[in-house]
């Protein structure tokens, strides 16, 4: 993660329809913070079915391919969609169970966006 920067780390998946129903409001987010590095996890797939389906939506989002869902393990994700709020400082400020909205992202970063 960029130092000094606030960060969002959403664990989700294609066959997982909480996941796609969120992915607008995470690209939205993205889009309206570009200082806030969002970075979307897909879990358990390959990354060219996981490419495909953000494609077919027309979403953009920053993904890192968890195939073996080693770092759904390290953080200890227990379903999905799970998204992380990690503030400038490293530290996770918030865990979000279940979909999440770009105004629900914005409350928990009030303090570090505009």
């Amino acid at each position: 993660f960029p130092t000094g920067k606030p960060a969002i780390i959403n664990f989700w998946a294609t066959w997982c329809a909480p996941c796609e129903a969120e992915m607008p409001e995470l690209q939205a987010f993205q889009a309206a913070h570009p200082d806030v590095q969002v970075i979307a996890v897909n879990v358990g797939e390959q990354p060219a079915v996981a490419a495909d389906w953000l494609t077919a939506r027309g979403l953009d989002l920053t993904v890192a391919f968890d195939p073996n869902a080693d770092t759904f393990r390290l953080y200890a994700v227990r379903g999905l969609p799970t998204t992380f709020v990690v503030a400038p400082d490293g530290r996770i400020r918030h865990i979000a169970f279940g979909g999440v909205t770009q105004s629900a992202l914005e409350a928990q970063l009030t303090d570090w966006i505009d």
